[in-house]
């Protein structure tokens, strides 16, 4: 029961506490209001307060409204009160008539249209009544624009207010609302002075030494013009604050690395330096002594309360951030790497030791036989006794018809067993029917050692993945910033608003430009002259871009134009026009500038050879397109038809890559046919002697590397053509024209059924013509 009435007080104690800052902050809003009510601009122009009342939550806008009446209704105002206090009844009508509709009151955009609105319509009405002129009614439409403006921005900043934040958080937009919220509460401010010093300006002096302290040259000049500006618009004989403030903030930033003394001091002496220029006055005098007292306040802020200004006007880099994550994928891929690396040893050790100590052994035949056929036999102490060595000599002499035949007969036993054995033909029985069995485990323990090593293969061929993943991001991206600035630039010019710009060039040299634009599906960019910008903006040259649209972002994509374009041409013939080919290929693009293309033939005809073709053909592409090197990737391909199943499982492999940047040509091959190169008007002939996959655990691509350039072929062609006489394909390859890769290829397989009359055979041909750039 205590611990019961103790929480019911601490709820309690909660409660209290929770509307004494209620309270609190309704109180300082409504104070904010009177002192806003009293920043005016252009003399005579008061909207800041209206707008205010517009932007405060409605819970708390009644109590606001009517604090910033109060504000209005102060004597010495220099403009109309009850214009201002019309236009705070009007918006808390406007308010109170919507408060219902909490989506709409809630949208970021209603506190602007309210005060606009409400401005707008309460300084027209004396317009009306004494006579509208042009000069007023421009004046007019101004003065309601900045009061929606204004409440944007406040609406942005009091939301603050109802939620944990500190400086280092802030988003852009919130700094820049807390920014111009504070300078129109610096305007009112200004309205109170004590023989010409104003505690608004002080404040903004303090403001400027902060921004040059901790933002330095850029935050220090930036926030000195603003100052200078707001001052300047606050009220007559101020305007040379605007150039002693932006000429002191910018020095204050230069200095700002030798501490807060030395700013302090640098800003004093450029106002001092504008003072004496623009002469002896009343404010001219008012202004060094506000800078005098601003400085002060300046040097006294607390330490803790500097470091958060300094987060939040030197915000991080992405850049370090993303460097650091990639340093961590490469440690950790390594390590990866390792592990799998010392796995696949431990297996292989493994795999010897139980060969060694579970391998069959042939003289458990013949001593099973023996316990089976000697056990009841009055020799047996003699013959596995005085004569053991005789008997085991001519068991043994029986091995190789055994091995050989895998069955024996009495015709193979030695003459002297026959004469000595009492029971030659059981024990020959016996030794046929444990020979099965020993034949047996033979052969499941062959098949348990090879699957044992394919899979040491297999976790050797992940840990080489891994370290070519690792080799790639150590070696991979780096972010070129002042490209992706000058990106963004070309964007606005070209109409768009870029949210994000990333220019990445990877371990190629060659660069991507990715983009994130705010806008809809129905935005039209003329995108040639879109790109042209952007390649000169990087001093690139990139295709046309492509773009994807999600919800109200699109992103585009930049890739640097290639040198080169491959047209390619298929065509294939199915023996005895079967359902399914033994040949399988692929044609695909690597997403790294390759264009690869790829034949396999597997082994005999119809549906196991298609099997066989496709799973190599597919399963190297997946390996290719997902980074990983040929080699590496054939070593898979070869473990995987390995241990299919448990009969032979064998496919050529012909890989042809084309890199379209460079020109350079890799062909590889394992097991497969020769290839036929055209270039330079002559023939050249790829035909290395290598082993198909699915045969033997090593396994290796013989390759051969050419340059080729626009008006080269290259033919790739499986066995089922005639690949022995090859006079025929020559003449045909010298006479393409280079346009119609399709039609070629077409026209060489008809020929090559032709050719092959009643022989014919699966048949595969691919025909790669080498064009420039698109």
């Amino acid at each position: 029961m205590k611990e019961q009435s103790l929480g019911t007080q601490g709820v309690k104690k909660r409660g209290v506490s929770d509307k004494a800052l209620r309270f609190a902050r309704t109180a300082g809003l409504a104070l904010l209001g009177v002192l806003l009510s009293q920043a005016t601009v252009f003399e005579n122009l008061a909207p800041f307060g209206v707008a205010f009342a517009a932007a405060v939550p409605f819970p708390s806008g009644l109590v606001v409204a009517m604090g910033t009446a109060l504000g209005y209704l102060l004597p010495g105002a220099g403009f109309t009160a009850m214009r201002y206090v019309a236009a705070l009844f009007a918006v808390t009508s406007i308010r109170w008539a919507l408060a219902g509709a909490g989506k709409v009151s809630r949208h970021p955009a209603f506190a602007p249209i309210v005060a606009f609105l409400a401005t707008l319509l309460t300084g027209s009405i004396p317009l009306v009544v004494q006579g509208m002129t042009l000069n007023a009614a421009v004046t007019g439409v101004a003065e309601a624009l900045l009061a929606g403006g204004a409440a944007y921005f406040f609406h942005i900043s009091v939301g603050l207010l109802y939620s944990p934040w500190s400086a280092s958080s802030l988003s852009r937009q919130e700094l820049c609302s807390l920014v111009i919220s504070v300078g129109a509460a610096l305007v009112g401010l200004t309205g109170i002075d004590y023989m010409g010093v104003s505690p608004g300006r002080i404040v903004a002096v303090a403001l400027v030494l902060c921004a040059a302290r901790y933002g330095h040259e850029a935050a220090g000049a930036i926030a000195g013009v603003a100052a200078g500006l707001i001052m300047g618009l606050s009220g007559a004989g101020m305007q040379h604050l605007g150039t002693a403030y932006a000429f002191g903030g910018l020095m204050g930033g230069v200095f700002a690395p030798m501490g807060k003394l030395a700013t302090a001091l640098s800003f004093l002496l450029a106002n001092g330096i504008v003072a004496v220029a623009v002469g002896g006055s009343p404010g001219v005098y008012a202004g060094i002594y506000e800078a005098l007292v601003g400085a002060l306040v300046f040097v006294l802020i607390p330490k803790s309360l500097g470091a958060d200004l300094s987060k939040a006007l030197n915000p991080k880099s992405d850049v370090p951030s993303a460097e650091g994550l990639r340093r961590a994928i490469v440690m950790r891929l390594g390590f990866a790497s390792k592990a799998l690396g010392e796995i696949s040893q431990a297996v292989g050790v493994v795999t010897d030791k139980l060969r060694k100590i579970s391998a069959p052994n042939i003289s458990t035949v013949y001593q099973h036989a023996s316990d089976d056929v000697c056990k009841d036999c009055g020799l047996r102490m003699f013959c596995w006794g005085p004569a053991y060595n005789d008997t085991q000599s001519a068991l043994n002499d029986m091995t190789d018809a055994l091995r050989e035949k895998g069955t024996i007969t009495l015709d193979d036993a030695p003459s002297q067993f026959k004469r000595r054995c009492c029971r030659p033909e059981d024990m020959v029985k016996e030794i046929n029917h444990s020979y099965q069995n020993f034949s047996i485990r033979e052969g499941a323990e062959r098949r348990a050692a090879e699957i044992r090593a394919v899979m040491a293969d297999q976790f050797e061929g992940m840990s080489r993945m891994l370290s070519e993943l690792t080799e790639e991001f150590e070696e991979a991206e780096c972010y070129d910033t002042e490209a992706a600035s000058r990106v963004r630039e070309a964007l606005e010019q070209n109409g768009l608003l870029p949210l994000e710009v990333s220019c990445v060039v990877d371990r190629y040299r060659r660069m991507e430009v990715t983009a994130s634009v705010a806008g809809h599906a129905g935005i039209r960019v003329n995108k040639a002259e879109l790109t042209d910008d952007v390649s000169h903006a990087c001093d690139r040259d990139f295709s046309h871009p492509t773009v994807d649209w999600a919800g109200d972002e699109a992103r585009l994509v930049f890739k640097e134009r290639a040198a080169l374009s491959i047209r390619i041409g298929e065509a294939q013939h199915a023996s005895g026009d079967a359902p399914l080919c033994g040949d399988s290929y692929e044609t695909f693009s690597d997403g790294r500038g390759h264009e690869v293309l790829v034949i396999s033939d597997g082994m005999g005809r119809g549906g196991r050879a298609a099997v066989e073709g496709a799973m190599a053909s597919g399963l190297l592409e997946r390996l290719v397109c997902a980074g990983f090197g040929y080699d590496n990737a054939l070593n898979i391909v070869n473990s995987a038809l390995l241990v299919k199943s448990g009969d032979e499982a064998l496919a050529t492999l012909d890989v042809a890559s084309l890199d379209l940047y460079t020109g350079k040509l890799i062909v590889r091959k394992a097991g497969a046919p020769i290839t036929l190169l055209r270039r330079n008007g002559r023939i050249l002939k790829c035909d290395t002697v290598s082993l198909p996959v699915g045969i033997l655990r090593d396994v290796r691509f013989e390759q051969s590397e050419y340059k080729v350039a626009p008006g080269d072929v290259v033919l790739m062609m499986s066995d089922g053509v005639d690949t022995e006489e090859i006079g025929w394909i020559e003449d045909e390859l010298i006479g393409f024209d280079g346009e119609d890769a399709q039609e070629f290829a077409d026209h060489l397989l008809k020929l090559a059924l032709e050719r092959a009359g009643d022989h014919e055979d699966d048949m595969t041909v691919l025909v790669g013509a080498v064009r420039k750039g698109a």
